[in-house]
């Protein structure tokens, strides 16, 4: 590759401490060599794909889901059709589990796409790195389903999982999916206080879209470096799910919510997405509220990147530093 092409991959890093990444609840990945060239050949088959906004919504999920399918599954993972809290979805089971442990995995798409069956082998990573038993359920999406259909799914779940007899619960979600698992993991916290329920145990949240109000700077300093996302694209579908309720609603954008007693917190993010203010915003409120927050920003690395964990070295990285996380609050 000429120099010019991996410049073009990278974002000078002063611009992330610029942005609130506090040291004491922050660490800063410097991009791994090895995936430059991968990061180069992901930018050439996803060229056209962030700005194709006029597409019809069906088939908008059909290649989204056809895209993410493509990850190759882990080892040793079964897989589970079943209805948790009367909400359909997917079980990804690991040949060893943490007993009483379960992890409720909310699948991003911008709250339009994405099912639980296509992010099943995505998913079973986590699955085997955490050896917790994974249940993605298929949440129902705008534009058929606006707010709050997809957040009260989330809580049908996770009640769901109580009644199983599922007493330590994890909540991990990517992106849209990132964002509905911090509005859940609220929504958990808040009742266990009321004694309604127990409190989650943790969460991680890769590249979670947390402010659907779109005041994060990142939306435009990091436009031309994102290769799959564009603000155009993000507020065609916040308008599809807000659907005329309050955008700052903390149910639909959990930055401005409430975050005092939340358990501890793991976020992902990459430098190179619009998405990055989202979450850096997200971790310094919660370390400001007392929360336990470890927010990863990965150099140069695009949207919900773990995903390409059979590629990327960074991926499979975090991904590691997710188990670790999940393992250690569940023992």
């Amino acid at each position: 590759m000429e120099n010019s092409e991996i410049e073009g991959l990278i974002i000078d890093r002063t611009s992330i401490y610029k942005n609130i990444l506090d040291p004491k609840f922050g660490q800063y990945h410097a991009l791994d060599p090895s995936d430059i060239p991968v990061l180069a050949l992901m930018k050439e088959a996803v060229a056209g794909f962030k700005d194709n906004t006029g597409q019809p919504v069906n088939e908008a999920r059909l290649l989204y889901d056809q895209f993410i399918e493509q990850i190759i599954p882990a080892p040793e993972i079964s897989y589970l059709e079943e209805q948790v809290g009367g909400v359909n979805g997917w079980w990804c089971l690991p040949d060893n589990v943490i007993l009483g442990s379960a992890i409720l995995y909310f699948y991003g798409g911008a709250y339009n796409l994405g099912s639980a069956f296509s992010y099943r082998n995505f998913v079973s990573h986590i699955a085997r790195i955490s050896k917790i038993p994974v249940f993605i359920p298929q949440y129902r999406l705008a534009p058929e389903n606006p707010f709050p259909a997809a957040v009260e799914d989330g809580q049908f779940c996770y009640n769901g999982l109580l009644e199983k007899g599922y007493d330590k619960i994890s909540i991990v979600g990517d992106s849209a999916g990132g964002g509905l698992a911090l509005v859940t993991l609220a929504w958990a916290t808040r009742n266990a206080v009321l004694g309604i329920c127990l409190k989650p145990i943790s969460a991680v949240a890769i590249s979670p879209w947390t402010d659907l109000g779109f005041e994060s700077p990142s939306l435009k300093s990091n436009g031309e470096v994102d290769i799959l996302l564009s603000e155009k694209s993000l507020r065609g579908n916040a308008e599809r799910y807000v659907n005329n309720e309050d955008s700052k609603n903390p149910r639909i954008s959990p930055v401005y919510g409430n975050l005092d007693g939340l358990p501890p917190i793991q976020i992902h993010v990459g430098e190179a997405e619009i998405l990055l203010d989202d979450s850096l915003r997200y971790a310094n409120q919660a370390s400001k509220c007392g929360v336990e927050t470890a927010i990863h920003v990965w150099e140069g690395m695009p949207h919900v990147f773990p995903a390409n964990v059979n590629q990327l070295v960074a991926a499979k990285e975090a991904l590691a530093l997710m188990g670790d996380f999940l393992i250690k609050m569940n023992t």
